[in-house]
């Protein structure tokens, strides 16, 4: 895929976080690997310039790991500003 199509689909991913909106799903090619998908997450959290607060793992599961044929589980930054307090409510988007 282009780098500079990565770049666009990165940067509408972006400002949709950034601005909580609902956008279009995703081109398959940046998603069916792992590795690709990997990578085009680091760099939608490259352009995001908010305070990392911890890190949330997924795939750890010994069964879901042989599944996606991983040897490590994957990662994902938490931003301060999706994290919630106690007793704060969660806000769900309808479809």
């Amino acid at each position: 895929m282009n780098k500079n199509l990565k770049n666009r689909i990165a940067d509408r991913l972006v400002n949709a976080f950034l601005k909580n909106k609902i956008i279009s799903p995703l081109p398959k090619k940046l998603t069916k690997k792992l590795t690709d998908a990997d990578e085009f997450r680091k760099l939608c959290e490259s352009k995001i310039k908010d305070p990392i607060i911890g890190f949330k793992a997924g795939g750890t599961g010994i069964p879901v790991m042989k599944k996606l044929k991983e040897k490590e589980p994957f990662y994902a930054s938490i931003y301060k500003r999706n994290f919630l307090k106690s007793g704060k409510k969660v806000k769900i988007t309808p479809l």
